[in-house]
């Protein structure tokens, strides 16, 4: 999500434009409060559900996958128009695409009834986000809200 926001905010030229400090402080946060909540989830024990030890390789395969599948799609719908429409297109996927992470996340994990629910959800809402864009694409006042 925070470099989902970050190509966003740079494909919309917004300013102020990212320098070297603020990416740098943007990871060591990142890395800081993933840190906290890795240790608050290994502080607790297996009571609270989290368990590093259940963790391994393959279980990371899956959403790798997934997050590589992303930038496939990103690459291929935002490359070729940039700006603004390419800002808005990379917000829409990314925002749809957190039902493909928790599917993956399941896969890795084995509950396979689990992922394929949330595959479900998944392609569910993939396919009505597309059909309604397609409908708004032909008359804009179709789909949306008033400010």
């Amino acid at each position: 999500v925070m470099v989902i926001a970050g190509v966003v905010h740079a494909l919309e030229d917004k300013r102020p434009r990212f320098g070297r400090i603020a990416l740098s402080a943007a990871v060591v946060a990142w890395i800081f409060w993933s840190a906290v909540l890795l240790g608050l989830g290994i502080a607790r024990g297996g009571d609270a559900g989290f368990e590093p030890s259940g963790i391994r390789v393959d279980t990371v395969l899956w959403p790798a996958t997934a997050v590589a599948a992303f930038v496939i799609l990103a690459w291929r719908k935002v490359g070729r128009v940039g700006g603004g429409l390419g800002a808005e297109r990379l917000r829409r996927y990314g925002a749809m695409w957190h039902a493909v992470y928790g599917a993956a996340w399941f896969a890795g994990l084995g509950r396979w009834s689990d992922a394929a629910a949330m595959g479900v959800v998944a392609f569910l809402g993939i396919a009505v986000m597309t059909i309604l864009r397609e409908l708004a694409f032909d008359d804009p006042g179709v789909v949306g809200y008033r400010a």
